[in-house]
């Protein structure tokens, strides 16, 4: 019992100095950012961040994409510490997903077919059924474009950057539709239509989307407020 007690305690501290760790380097990283010295960072000196750190400036719809996603608390438009440190990592993220000759960005540029760099409902279909293997009918596809809009731009057009986001979506809402057409064996009478019973597609779903950055926080909140 001690030593079961003891391997507790050591993975307690360990989670505690890593979540330590993880406050001092984003705090640093805040700082740096804050060229204005105002306590909080602005739209700019994100993207000022980004381009010192990256090379290159974020267009101004990966921008709007990353600060709605992120930007939680008030003031609107200024990021705290830790809205900065979501708002960098879907950035990374982003990057990470969209490199070049990747899955996903190899299938997006399949997919948009005119050559515009973002998906219209057709071609958002197209892709999320490609990519999951599965039917997706014009509804899903339709609702999927709504929620999907991030950017809040209602071009019902899907922007690389939200393509995490659509994709997310889409397997969450294919998760959920319940089937109702499964008979039930050996119920029934004889010349009766045996009876129904309801089953969660999610019992042969495909696997989750494989983004290895599904999980960040500004997307699993985008995803709650989109769903």
């Amino acid at each position: 019992i001690g030593a079961v007690h003891n391997s507790k305690e050591a993975r307690r501290r360990a989670k505690k100095r890593a979540e330590k760790e993880r406050a001092t380097k984003w705090e640093g990283l805040f700082k740096k950012a804050d060229l204005d010295g105002t306590g909080n960072i602005s739209r700019d000196e994100v993207a000022a961040f980004i381009e010192e750190q990256d090379g290159r400036t974020p267009d101004a719809t990966e921008l709007t994409f990353i600060m709605n996603v992120s930007d939680t608390n008030p003031p609107e438009g200024r990021l705290g510490v830790e809205e900065f440190a979501e708002a960098i990592t879907a950035w990374q993220c982003y990057k990470e997903e969209f490199s070049k000759g990747s899955h996903l960005s190899v299938l997006f540029d399949e997919c948009d077919v005119d050559k515009t760099g973002n998906l219209n409902q057709e071609q958002l279909q197209t892709l999320l059924g490609r990519y999951s293997h599965t039917t997706v009918g014009d509804d899903d596809a339709a609702a999927v474009l709504k929620q999907a809009d991030a950017i809040g731009d209602g071009n019902g057009r899907i922007h690389r950057i939200e393509l995490q986001l659509a994709l997310a979506l889409w397997f969450q809402r294919y998760a959920q539709t319940v089937h109702i057409d499964e008979p039930v064996e050996g119920e029934g009478e004889e010349g009766e239509k045996p009876k129904s019973k309801s089953s969660r597609s999610c019992d042969r779903a495909p696997p989750p989307p494989a983004l290895s950055c599904r999980n960040s926080g500004a997307l699993t909140r985008a995803l709650h407020l989109a769903s």
